[in-house]
């Protein structure tokens, strides 16, 4: 398989996805082989959305958690690509699901709390209460520095000392 897992997930539906791995890229077709368009749920696993990830520098600016849905741009008329790239931060379980009116929910629902988490986390002005907030919204998921570095936009120098003494505590 190549960098994005997208096209096995369009042709069989369902791929565990080994973290660090794609499971698309910003500008694919958000269509299946059929031509119908679709989404995602995460099984299991954590999926993190933002932009350039690929070269470890980009910027995360979403949490995709078990039982969430993501690609939402299928909701907006006309978007032919996705608009973002959805990396697996962990080894994850994603379900490719077509779109109907319960699925248009679920997506808009799991958009909107991610939103939510965004805010809770970027209104916490020091990188420990944002990272105890992480901690806090993932459960014992340990997420690699260097995606901490893309999610909270510190370096790693920083995140490094920030979980040493989180450990001393």
């Amino acid at each position: 398989m190549g960098k994005s897992q997208e096209h096995y997930l369009r042709k069989y539906g369902s791929a565990k996805i080994t973290s660090g791995l794609f499971v698309y890229e910003e500008f694919d077709l958000i269509t299946a082989l059929n031509g119908q368009t679709y989404c995602f749920r995460l099984e299991s696993g954590l999926i993190g959305l933002g932009f350039a990830v690929s070269d470890r520098k980009g910027t995360i600016v979403g949490i995709v958690r078990e039982g969430q849905y993501f690609g939402d741009e299928v909701l907006t008329p006309g978007h032919g690509r996705r608009l973002h790239d959805a990396v697996a931060l962990t080894d994850t379980v994603v379900t490719r699901v077509s779109l109907d009116e319960k699925v248009r929910e679920h997506l808009l629902v799991s958009s909107l709390t991610r939103r939510n988490h965004l805010e809770q986390l970027y209104s916490r002005s020091k990188l420990s209460d944002r990272m105890e907030y992480l901690h806090t919204m993932l459960g014992e998921e340990k997420i690699p520095n260097y995606r901490m570095t893309q999610i909270l936009g510190a370096s790693r120098e920083w995140i490094s000392k920030v979980r040493t003494k989180q450990h001393e505590v």
